[in-house]
């Protein structure tokens, strides 16, 4: 007798390998369901879907080789519809039809910058130009007579004061 055919009768005697003692009535589980409702896992799914089949005016086009486009349409169009128009497109993503959220967003952005920029350095040992950082230290100062020794005697650098040099007369910020 052959291999094949032994296992093919202690297939017949025992039942097919591989199957459990479920009777056949039984029917077999249900496949889960991609829709759903606020709180399970199909909703993100169902709002892509909305996304896409929804007209919306302002696209962002994503291709492989540059930068984002933003692509407005009049009438508004679908996602099938704009990638229809621009076939070498990778992505297209649905952007909100006002462009104040977006524009004011970036304007906040610059305007704290400018502030930052123009508002002076706060006096303390890290804004301070003789603020030396020899080795892996935390800093030592370079400008202030009053303070103790860094290391040895003859040491030209001195320790940070405790308060972090908030109120340091020597303080010079960097230029």
């Amino acid at each position: 007798m052959a291999l094949d055919d032994l296992l093919a009768t202690l297939e017949r005697q025992n039942g097919t390998s591989g199957t459990s003692g479920v009777s056949a009535d039984v029917p077999p589980k249900p496949a889960p369901t991609l829709g759903g409702t606020s709180g399970t896992c199909g909703t993100s799914e169902n709002r892509q879907r909305k996304a896409q089949a929804d007209p919306f005016a302002v696209w962002l086009i994503q291709h492989p080789d540059r930068q984002p486009a933003e692509v407005h349409f009049w009438p508004p169009a679908t996602r099938a519809e704009v990638l229809a128009i621009y076939p070498a497109a990778i992505n297209a993503e649905a952007l909100p039809d006002h462009p104040a959220p977006r524009q004011s967003a970036r304007q906040n952005a610059q305007e704290s910058a400018e502030k930052s920029a123009l508002k002076p350095a706060a006096p303390s040992c890290r804004t301070c130009r003789h603020l030396h950082r020899p080795g892996l230290s935390v800093g030592h100062c370079g400008g202030r007579d009053d303070l103790p020794r860094a290391y040895t005697a003859g040491h030209p650098l001195r320790r940070l004061p405790d308060d972090g040099g908030a109120s340091c007369t020597t303080w010079e910020g960097w230029t």
